[in-house]
């Protein structure tokens, strides 16, 4: 009889174990279902909460976990960082034989470089109208992180340049968010270019010319640098184009060429009288030259006016032929 009671009450017990064992396997089972972290988390706020991390939390779901990631920047929690959060919590979750991330983002609206440098523009425009410039950020990767509500353009609320060192510094702000930004900074100057490639005997016109800007510690002496010294000119050799051209790159186009005939024109009172001749040199316009007149093989020398045409004075004494 007790030997009946003792196997009962063991059996009763295995029962109990069994019943205890499905109900533990089928509350784990049910929390790792309905409880499961997150794969990306985009924040909004500045803090981190476990219902930010895990999917099915009710209580405890806006408890803080942790500061937010800064603005624009990402965190990620690992298996062990999970793992913590469940027990901590009683979540019940147990991470997967593989583990388990989840990154955190927090949102931003991110102002770049080109926006800054452009409210630098304006600034200057401002303090110093009808100059150019060309600024050199210290920061390659500058940019601002607002909240994704701060919607403000950005501004420059101090500046100060000092041109003679070629720096500056200045205070970028959008909203209550201020940055400290520096760096150099280039005076820029207008400089006529030709529009294509020119060889020597090719004539400039004013159609063949833009203008570019280059920093003016880069514009020499003899750098030309402005239409009226490009205009009627020709180069001296072949010029390439869009390059800033020096005095010395270019000449005046031969306007009399040695061995050609010409026409020679004296102008006495309101008389005016024409002769051929053969030119003895080469002459530009404005240059003086030889002639030798073909009628009687008299050499004078005479002022070049345009194309073949030569000025003459009166004569007088015949030149030496210096051909």
């Amino acid at each position: 009889m007790r030997e009946m009671e003792a196997f009962k009450r063991k059996d009763t017990r295995r029962v109990m174990l069994a019943v205890a064992m499905v109900a533990f396997i089928s509350q784990a089972a049910w929390a790792s279902s309905e409880i499961s972290p997150k794969s990306n988390v985009i924040l909004t706020s500045d803090v981190l909460t476990v219902g930010d991390v895990f999917d099915g939390v009710s209580a405890g779901a806006d408890h803080v976990l942790s500061p937010a990631p800064a603005l624009g920047k990402t965190m990620v929690l690992g298996t062990r960082d999970l793992t913590r959060i469940s027990n901590a919590f009683n979540l019940g979750w147990e991470a997967p034989p593989t583990g388990m991330s989840v990154t955190v983002r927090r949102n931003a609206n991110v102002i770049d470089r080109y926006q800054i440098e452009a409210a630098l523009q304006e600034k200057l425009m401002n303090d110093l109208p009808g100059q150019k410039f060309e600024f050199e950020l210290q920061d390659k990767n500058l940019s601002m992180n607002l909240p994704q509500d701060n919607i403000s353009e950005p501004v420059i609320d101090y500046l100060k340049v000092d041109l003679s060192k070629g720096e500056f510094r200045a205070v970028a702000a959008a909203g209550d968010v201020k940055k400290d930004i520096g760096g150099k900074i280039h005076q820029l100057v207008e400089v006529p270019v030709l529009t294509k490639a020119m060889r020597s005997g090719d004539v400039i016109s004013v159609n063949d010319i833009q203008y570019i800007d280059m920093r003016a510690n880069a514009v020499s002496a003899s750098t030309l640098v402005s239409t009226e010294s490009l205009v009627g000119q020709t180069p001296r050799r072949g010029v390439p184009a869009m390059r800033p051209l020096a005095a010395g790159d270019l000449t005046a186009p031969v306007a009399v060429k040695k061995g050609e005939i010409v026409t020679m024109t004296l102008e006495s009172g309101q008389m005016q009288l024409t002769a051929q001749g053969r030119a003895l040199d080469n002459g530009a316009e404005g240059e003086v030259v030889r002639i030798m007149n073909t009628s009687s093989n008299q050499v004078i020398e005479g002022v070049v006016k345009g194309l073949r045409t030569v000025s003459v004075g009166a004569p007088t004494a015949a030149l030496d032929d210096r051909s």
